[in-house]
């Protein structure tokens, strides 16, 4: 079987309350509607990658966790998931690319 190969870009961020989440949820929205994934990525991302407009690059399928694989599989080239809890911090992965 050949491996999916996705290219992705991540807006990592936190919230330490419900109301913290939501308002950073709300205004990533916001913004990525109004500046593009890219832009709101070097905003808001607490990530190393913010500084390359949340650019992750190539990932194989069987590299992402069942969790992450899920949440993509079904995605369309420029669209992006909702938040993914990952314990301290939440994650919204893009994907850019697939083959």
């Amino acid at each position: 079987k050949k491996q999916k190969l996705f290219k992705l870009s991540e807006i990592y961020f936190a919230g330490d309350t419900k109301k913290e989440f939501e308002e950073n949820y709300q205004n990533i929205v916001k913004s990525i509607e109004e500046v593009g994934f890219k832009n709101t990525a070097v905003l808001y991302s607490i990530s190393d990658t913010s500084k390359t407009g949340g650019e992750i690059g190539w990932i194989r399928e069987k590299e992402l966790s069942n969790v992450f694989f899920n949440k993509i599989n079904s995605l369309q080239v420029g669209e992006h998931t909702e938040p993914i809890n990952t314990g301290s911090s939440f994650l919204i992965l893009r994907v850019d690319m697939q083959n």
